[in-house]
């Protein structure tokens, strides 16, 4: 099964929410038989989370009603497990955020913790993206801290590693990777499941996109290291994030290693994003 995400950014508003969601749950059942068999996730603005898993729920509640009905069973009977699982599972589309808090809880201004996070709705978390290794100067320690404490809720994370114009050019990328890995993953916590994105930086907005040939050799090879090296880790899934489009998703998909895509600005736009995801 292929993951489609989509990484909003700092971008939208409520009523442009609300548009893209109706948008998208009317072209989801449109294209039922093609999106159904795909994992796909939408990581909006914080503030955005809690109002499209209420949304969500909505609509999950109406398949609970039909799911009920069907099997001659009554709302009161199901349990909490059973009604959550239903409603959760039913979902047209999965919730993540774009970031988490490296601590719990305490003193830290501005920060969101993974479990104020889980208990908004989220099932997925992106750390350690580009864009936050550069502006905020995140470092592989912080992430490996924000990693742990997602694991710990039981958030599904997607790490992301890459390299800039300058690494590739030296031609120590994959080694520069390793240590990204190395110091943001740890062999002792038990990690059912993890997504690794590829964004190569390099290609993000430049024009010069990466080719099937350099996409293959970087995730090949991070597929085969954490298997050789984490061996806690149950379930590793390589996705790709780098300027990703309706025109390249479907040859990148195609791509040996490849589990899915991170979406970055493309998934703004509903009809777009929903044709990546049929691609």
């Amino acid at each position: 099964m292929k993951y489609i995400i989509g990484n909003w950014k700092m971008n939208g508003d409520f009523d442009k929410v609300d548009q893209w969601l109706n948008s998208y749950l009317d072209l989801y059942n449109k294209n039922y038989d093609n999106l159904s068999k795909k994992t796909l996730v939408v990581c909006p603005p914080n503030v955005f989370i809690d109002y499209i898993d209420t949304e969500l729920m909505e609509d999950g509640f109406s398949f609970l009603e039909k799911f009920a009905q069907k099997n001659g069973r009554k709302i009161e009977d199901f349990s909490v497990d059973e009604f959550n699982e239903i409603i959760f599972s039913s979902r047209a589309i999965k919730i993540g955020a774009q970031d988490c808090g490296f601590a719990e809880n305490g003193a830290f201004t501005g920060d969101i913790s993974a479990k104020m996070l889980k208990d908004i709705g989220c099932e997925y978390v992106i750390v350690g993206h580009s864009e936050r290794r550069k502006y905020y100067y995140e470092s592989n320690e912080i992430i490996a801290k924000k990693l742990k404490n997602a694991i710990g809720f039981k958030i599904n994370p997607i790490l992301c590693v890459g390299e800039n114009s300058d690494i590739r050019a030296s031609k120590d990328y994959l080694q520069f990777i390793e240590k990204q890995l190395c110091q943001s993953l740890n062999t002792e916590d038990k990690i059912e499941k993890i997504l690794i994105a590829y964004e190569p930086i390099w290609a993000i907005g430049s024009g010069n996109n990466a080719s099937s040939s350099q996409i293959a050799e970087v995730t090949k090879f991070i597929k085969e290291f954490i298997a050789n090296n984490f061996k806690n880790i149950k379930e590793a899934l390589i996705i790709y994030g780098g300027s990703v489009t309706s025109k390249n998703s479907g040859e990148i998909l195609k791509i040996d290693h490849i589990d899915g895509l991170l979406v970055g600005g493309a998934s703004l736009d509903v009809n777009e994003f929903v044709n990546i995801a049929c691609s």
